[in-house]
């Protein structure tokens, strides 16, 4: 990761059904909702946590920025699974592991993200035009993805314009 990880945290917005709360600089959770907080996301700084706990970290990973993101089911994990019952033998059984795998991908999905426009993205602008697009960037990215296409949809009704053609702006890589 080329950032720090705090800064990715930045871009990790709300998502049903839970509830978001930076813990810390380098720690974001994302706790189910009600009493029991049967299942929680995690997201931290892999780097700050094994070094808190004076272990080593591979040369390979000396100084790198570790994202790390994890799933964790806390209680009735059975019910939460839909699994007759969980045993060490079922951590081992492909369909299972699959599954897991599945419904880690689908909650990070969940979570809606900012677009942000890329800092390195002020290095190329070398006009007043540039700088033009670059703000129309950022603005569009604040703008919602259904609102934008409903002014688009009432530009083509009105004959704005012959051929909906809006790729300029984002050739330039300005939205990550």
């Amino acid at each position: 990761m080329s950032h720090k990880v705090s800064c990715y945290f930045e871009v990790l917005k709300d998502c049903p059904y839970y509830n978001r709360i930076q813990a810390s600089d380098n720690t974001l959770y994302y706790n189910r909702k009600g009493k029991e907080q049967a299942r929680s996301m995690v997201f931290y700084d892999k780097a700050t946590e094994v070094g808190d706990r004076s272990a080593d970290i591979p040369d390979v990973y000396a100084g790198e920025n570790l994202l790390r993101y994890e799933m964790r089911w806390n209680t009735r994990l059975t019910q939460q699974l839909n699994e007759p019952e969980i045993t060490g033998k079922t951590l081992y059984d492909p369909r299972f592991y699959h599954k897991i795998v599945n419904n880690w991908g689908d909650s990070y999905f969940s979570i809606r993200k900012k677009k942000q426009v890329k800092t390195e993205a002020m290095k190329n602008i070398k006009t007043v035009s540039d700088a033009t697009e670059y703000i129309y960037a950022i603005a569009l990215s604040n703008l919602p993805e259904d609102e934008m296409q409903s002014i688009l949809r009432d530009l083509k009704a009105n004959k704005v314009f012959s051929i909906l053609n809006i790729t300029h702006v984002s050739k330039r890589n300005y939205l990550t």
